[in-house]
């Protein structure tokens, strides 16, 4: 996959369960047309990079334990290199 798209997808995510709006993980693959099991690896990913997420079944949405944003960037630097910048603030 490339590597714009896999970070497009990750700030989908960031952005939904920041506004507590992800549904239940089927849902969230509905909306972002990809598998369950997708959905399961982007946060496991987002967890990795420091996310602390859990599922809140009265909210029936992923939400994050504490105020954080995450911030990624991109840029191309030339036609043959991608620069990403993911970090937690």
């Amino acid at each position: 996959m490339p590597a714009i798209k896999y970070i497009n997808r990750l700030k989908t995510i960031d952005r939904l369960i920041q506004l507590k709006m992800t549904g239940s993980p089927k849902e969230l693959a509905i909306k972002l047309e990809i598998s369950e099991r997708q959905v399961f690896r982007y946060i496991e990913n987002l967890q990795e990079l420091g996310g602390k997420i859990e599922f809140d079944k009265l909210l029936n949405s992923y939400v994050y334990f504490a105020e954080i944003e995450l911030l990624m960037t991109y840029c191309q630097k030339n036609k043959n290199k991608l620069r990403t910048d993911l970090r937690w603030q």
